[in-house]
């Protein structure tokens, strides 16, 4: 092996005289990425190339904070937030150890734990998953050489039928509500709209003229934005909120 992608990203790892050689040329073309090999051969040769030294593998713990930090950055504010909730329970089973250390046992362990602690499958192969993402970024950052997680396979999870509200469901739910609650709940009803939707929901989202009601990508479940028509019962709810918040705050 002498250059090989991962990622976006082209490294080079290859041996002279006994002596490896590693590193990463960054988001280039192959063609560049082939240029600046012979280079760094070149470089070998010359005497002004130094072998690859052993990395010091971080903690776990310190990875999870540096990795939250580029979460923050790069990703949506739910996805932050679910993160930070996930990374918990995760530094709470694999803690001080180094992320070196770590191997497919490990990822079993953490696993058979979850779910030995009755927690639901779709809700442990979400903890997987960003786990698997974490360490994803470890071995991308040179932080990890090798993915332990890569074979890990999730659990199964059976899917379930949709199930919709009878109206005596509805009828004890908006019951049990405020008058401002039952008006978010109507609203989400009518509209399909997921909690974080609903939560984030602004008066410029809302189109009475047009008469379309939208979710922000920033809030939205697949971070894209979508509109939906807002019929009779639905304009009257959103105008009675409108109303009640003021047109330049929160829905809610």
């Amino acid at each position: 092996m002498s250059i090989y992608l991962r990622g976006k990203s082209w490294y080079y790892d290859f041996i002279h005289k006994g002596q490896r050689y590693t590193g990463s040329f960054g988001q280039v073309s192959r063609t560049v990425a082939k240029e600046e090999l012979a280079r760094k051969k070149a470089e070998v040769v010359e005497g002004r190339l130094n072998p690859a030294k052993a990395r010091k593998s971080p903690r776990f713990d310190a990875f999870a904070e540096e990795y939250l930090e580029w979460v923050k950055a790069n990703k949506k504010p739910s996805t932050y937030e679910r993160t930070l909730s996930i990374m918990s329970h995760l530094i709470g089973f694999f803690g001080q150890r180094k992320l070196s250390e770590l191997s497919p046992w490990h990822l079993e362990q953490y696993k058979k734990a979850r779910k030995d602690a009755n927690k639901a499958p779709a809700t442990v192969n979400l903890e997987m998953t960003f786990l698997k993402a974490m360490l994803g970024k470890a071995q991308e950052w040179g932080r990890l050489a090798e993915h332990p997680g890569k074979n890990v396979k999730l659990l199964k999870n059976p899917r379930q039928k949709t199930r919709f509200l009878r109206d005596e469901e509805e009828a004890c739910l908006l019951a049990a509500g405020s008058p401002a609650l039952r008006r978010v709940v109507k609203i989400g009803l009518l509209t399909g709209f997921r909690r974080q939707e609903l939560a984030f929901l602004r008066p410029e989202e809302v189109d009475l003229e047009r008469e379309t009601v939208s979710v922000a990508a920033p809030y939205a479940k697949n971070g894209e934005s979508r509109t939906l028509p807002i019929g009779p019962r639905l304009k009257t709810l959103l105008q009675d909120a409108l109303v009640a918040r003021g047109m330049h705050r929160p829905c809610w």
